[in-house]
């Protein structure tokens, strides 16, 4: 007998489907990345100092995810950049009531984070008082704005 690709799957129906089960997984994923990469871009937000911000750079350069990082103490942050990430997200999980600068401000400060205007204006003031990282993954409009940084998540984000 000869070795026709008819043989092949007729002969051995698991193996065949199992290669090109692989075969199409690799090209949709091999696809979906390059398509991800080209159209969006995504930048990360923080302070390079912050532990949970290395960890989530690492992930990014570990995936081989390009990003941009905007460091908010270095670089600035505009009130423009706030607003967005609250289009998306609450102010109450952009303000990060666990850290030094949250139990270093005075109680009238905290009062300031009631509301949404306050907050803003708190965040611009101390950019240290936001959650680190924030991922924000745009492509010409913003998609997609994260807080913090668990493996687990950014891996369902980037899949």
């Amino acid at each position: 007998m000869f070795a026709s690709p008819y043989f092949v799957l007729s002969s051995a129906p698991r193996l065949a489907s199992a290669i090109l089960r692989k075969s199409y997984v690799s090209i949709y994923l091999q696809t979906r990345k390059l398509d991800f990469s080209i159209t969006n871009t995504i930048t990360l937000f923080g302070i390079p100092s912050c532990d949970t911000v290395k960890k989530a750079r690492t992930w990014l350069e570990t995936q081989a995810i390009p990003f941009q990082f905007h460091n908010f103490k270095k670089d600035g942050l505009a009130q423009a950049q706030v607003e967005t990430w609250l289009s998306q997200i609450e102010f109450e999980v952009l303000i990060n009531r666990k850290g030094t600068s949250w139990r270093a401000l005075s109680e009238e400060q905290k009062d300031l984070a009631k509301d949404r205007v306050g907050a803003i204006q708190l965040m611009l003031a101390q950019p240290s008082l936001i959650k680190r990282p924030v991922l924000q993954i745009e492509d010409g409009e913003v998609k997609h704005v994260g807080v913090g940084f668990k493996p687990e998540i950014y891996q369902s984000i980037f899949e």
